[in-house]
């Protein structure tokens, strides 16, 4: 027999088994945290490279012509970016006086909510889908015609139109139209 050896009793068999037990379970439990601490940066990490380019990956004339949606750019989707990027693309052909057309035009988008947003996506496939679209000559030749008419009225009779559509429109849901 070995000197200074006890052979160990059985309930201090069982606490060391028990022991042991609650040491494996703490470091499984663990392993399982840090494995699901890494699944949410996994997902970020998904989520960063689809919705790329970020701004700062932007061309200097891309990030010029775009200025007025950069607060914007990173909570849109690849599929809107890729758009803009082409509207991008446009912007560097257009005259000095287009540029600042769009650019006013793209502050007032970026102003919108995304229910006033949806409603011009909306209104402007209606235009398109309507029989006198612009994408039909004849169709584009009565919309100049009528856009010409409206033009000729008098400020009176336009905030008389104005008026008439805001209470035709659903105004809980449409900020109303300004009037000229």
């Amino acid at each position: 027999m070995m000197v200074g050896f006890k052979p160990i009793p059985k309930l201090t068999k069982g606490f060391t088994f028990l022991g042991s037990f609650f040491v494996l379970s703490w470091m499984l439990v663990s392993q399982a945290q840090s494995q699901s601490q890494v699944l949410p940066t996994l997902e970020a990490v998904k989520l960063a490279i689809e919705s790329r380019p970020t701004w700062l990956q932007l061309t200097p004339s891309e990030q010029v012509a775009l200025k007025p949606i950069q607060s914007d750019w990173t909570a849109l989707d690849a599929g809107r970016k890729k758009k803009w990027l082409a509207v991008a693309q446009r912007y560097q052909k257009m005259t000095p006086e287009d540029q600042t057309r769009m650019h006013k035009r793209m502050t007032a988008w970026s102003k919108l909510t995304p229910i006033q947003r949806t409603q011009a996506r909306d209104n402007y496939s209606a235009v398109l889908s309507s029989p006198s679209s612009s994408a039909d000559p004849a169709g584009k030749a009565n919309l100049s015609e009528q856009w010409s008419k409206y033009q000729a009225l008098s400020p009176e009779k336009k905030a008389s139109l104005v008026e008439k559509a805001n209470k035709a429109a659903d105004i809980t849901k449409t900020k109303p139209l300004a009037a000229p």
